[in-house]
């Protein structure tokens, strides 16, 4: 899908800078029908396995239905899982084990963060933020567990 389409029809054309560089590197590797991260089986795993709080809202397997069902949505979800997820660790040519490892670190903050805080949740944004900078930098501290060459 033409990018500039894309924002179009999603009256997004501001964000085209910040998606070209690699937008086409990322499409070239959109599977060609529904994307796992938007199946319902590989959501339920995901919450389970970052160990959330709280189960799953039916609102995010509705959202992901909308966004698989849509294509402009579909090719704009894939382009932020691939490259949140994919590219840093093609890039890095990490494991799938290394990953796991370093969603795993992501859960721990999540749930301690209530213990030192009176029991607040973690604020949406740092959240954000924090999830993305644990995912691209801590993974580098596991590299110590792959053997040397």
């Amino acid at each position: 899908m033409n990018i500039d389409n894309l924002l179009a029809t999603l009256n997004e054309t501001a964000l085209r800078e910040h998606l070209v560089t690699h937008w086409e590197a990322a499409l070239s590797q959109l599977p060609p029908d529904r994307p796992d991260f938007l199946r319902h089986e590989s959501i339920r795993a995901a919450w389970e396995y970052g160990s959330h709080p709280l189960p799953l809202p039916a609102d995010v397997l509705r959202m992901a239905d909308r966004m698989a069902a849509d294509p402009p949505l579909r090719h704009l979800a894939w382009y932020a899982y691939w490259r949140i997820f994919e590219a840093p660790r093609d890039k890095l040519q990490l494991p799938e084990a290394v990953t796991r490892d370093t969603c795993r670190q992501v859960s721990g903050f999540l749930l301690n963060y209530p213990r030192g805080h009176s029991g607040r949740q973690w604020p949406a944004s740092i959240l954000d933020l924090s999830t993305r900078l644990v995912y691209l930098y801590f993974n580098q501290l596991r590299l110590r567990r792959l053997p040397c060459h």
